[in-house]
């Protein structure tokens, strides 16, 4: 009994340890760090909550088709734009940081 006890603890523990942290393993901010772009032009766009998104502006060549890029979770969408969109001459991209990443404010969540 006295182990069952103890397997049933350490199961309800590792449950509460995982609803805790899911957060943290969902949304990696970490991996987003600040970049300051040097090719591209660093722009902000403030939400209707009033929360403000930072992101970048690359116009690669005139009147070509404008790509909106959204990063995936870990990744700065400015880096991407100052680093990568330059060698796709045929498009011009724009891109913002989701909240709460790289120096995006706000708090990452499903709802923002």
């Amino acid at each position: 009994m006295k182990i069952f006890i103890i397997v049933f603890l350490l199961y309800v523990l590792g449950g509460l340890y995982l609803y805790f942290i899911q957060e943290r393993k969902v949304f990696q901010r970490h991996f987003a760090k600040i970049y300051t772009p040097i090719i591209a032009k660093e722009i902000e766009f403030v939400t209707s909550d009033g929360i403000k998104l930072k992101g970048a502006y690359l116009e690669n060549k005139k009147n070509a088709p404008l790509v909106l890029y959204f990063s995936g979770n870990a990744n700065n969408a400015i880096e991407f734009v100052d680093k990568i969109a330059p060698k796709l001459k045929n498009y011009n991209f724009i891109a913002f940081n989701y909240p709460g990443f790289a120096n995006s404010e706000g708090k990452p969540s499903e709802e923002s």
